[in-house]
């Protein structure tokens, strides 16, 4: 759904439903967030986890998901050296959302 029909969606006055805790839902399915970067790591180590879960949340009926980039910023990534890597962390999040966002549609 493109964003002209979420904002007209939420002009209609219609209730949208956000995704729920990326993270947390890692972690709960077995992904080590331990390092300093929580999440992050994720985008790069669990790709295929990751994208299942945007797609979990999608078919549980979500409107909107949103990029695992929460941890992808330079401070976060600086905790386990990777500060310098940061856009290669945030683009492969967004990549791995519009991948499951184009998938599920």
């Amino acid at each position: 759904m493109s964003r002209k029909d979420i904002s007209d969606r939420l002009r209609a006055g219609e209730v949208l439903v956000h995704d729920g805790a990326t993270g947390t839902e890692l972690e709960a399915r077995g992904v080590d967030c331990s390092s300093g970067a929580w999440s992050a790591a994720a985008n790069l180590d669990a790709p295929n986890v990751l994208r299942t879960i945007h797609e979990d949340y999608l078919s549980a009926g979500a409107d909107i998901i949103t990029a695992n980039n929460y941890c992808t910023g330079p401070s976060f990534l600086d905790r386990t050296g990777e500060g310098a890597r940061w856009r290669e962390y945030s683009q492969a999040g967004l990549d791995i959302a519009l991948a499951a966002r184009d998938g599920f549609n």
